[in-house]
């Protein structure tokens, strides 16, 4: 898994980096996992598109919707909704 500040811990054993998600295994290497639905990340690599359901806005990345989402300090994050 890349090193970067901007490596997030999804829950204990998910992590997120520019639009992969991994999981550690046991032996300490990492690998690519589907990402969780709930999951909030900070932001998303460039390559999303933007597509509407319903007048609501989603971001379409890699098989993967995301939404905007407001976190406590109101900032706006990104939510995953659903893997296509």
């Amino acid at each position: 898994m890349p090193h970067a500040k901007t490596t997030l811990t999804v829950d204990s054993s998910i992590f997120y980096y520019y639009g992969t998600f991994y999981s550690k295994q046991i032996d300490g290497a990492y690998i690519v996992v589907d990402p969780p639905v709930g999951a909030i990340v900070n932001a998303l690599p460039k390559g999303y598109t933007i597509k509407v359901f319903d007048k609501i806005q989603y971001y379409f990345l890699d098989g993967v919707f995301y939404r905007e989402v407001a976190v406590e300090n109101g900032e706006m994050n990104y939510e995953v909704v659903s893997k296509e």
